[in-house]
């Protein structure tokens, strides 16, 4: 998302949500998970304006689901938390049984 010359104040908003069951913790997998997508949804992880976390705690089918979207650069708090809404009900749709 973005280019990689544009000034990061310009670059597209990005939110994430983290949905996991797992016996690790989604707020320590959050920096793992936002490194993991440098390069490739995203030229620096700085991109990321607003990251939530939910998690079921679980031994055995541990699974993470997550969740992007892209708003225009220079969002408000207010489009942020609204990306972050429809991700959760998106995610919840898909997973009714979480």
């Amino acid at each position: 998302m973005g280019d990689r010359d544009q000034p990061l104040n310009t670059r597209p908003d990005v939110v994430v949500l983290i949905a996991a069951q797992s016996l690790l913790d989604t707020a320590n997998m959050a920096k793992s998970v936002t490194d993991a997508l440098e390069e490739v949804l995203f030229y620096n992880d700085a991109s990321v304006r607003f990251l939530t976390c939910t998690s079921t705690r679980s031994r055995s089918d541990q699974s993470a689901t997550i969740l992007v979207a892209a708003l225009p650069a220079q969002s408000t708090l207010d489009d942020w938390a609204l990306a972050a809404n429809r991700l959760l009900e998106r995610y919840q749709s898909d997973h009714p049984d979480n």
